[in-house]
């Protein structure tokens, strides 16, 4: 499992465009992450590369959701 990964981010734009092909992401606050699975253990980095578990401890147990012994998505944290 990498250590570190980038992930894709979005880009502001002045008006949505129209046509087929298109699709748009909504920037919610908040914190948006790599979050990598392996063999049981959880581990959140930031686009700058800082980890961030320890600000959101309560997805430690994300681990135990996936079906999977490692996994690597993209994640947008928010705290509510």
């Amino acid at each position: 499992m990498p250590r570190q990964r980038h992930g894709h981010e979005g880009n502001a734009g002045h008006y949505p465009a129209r046509g087929e092909g298109w699709l748009y992401e909504i920037k919610w606050d908040g914190v948006r992450a790599i979050c990598f699975v392996d063999n049981g253990a959880v581990r959140f980095t930031s686009r700058s590369g800082k980890s961030c578990e320890r600000q959101y401890p309560e997805l430690s147990v994300l681990a135990n959701a996936i079906d999977a012994q490692t996994a690597c998505s993209m994640a947008n944290l928010r705290a509510r």
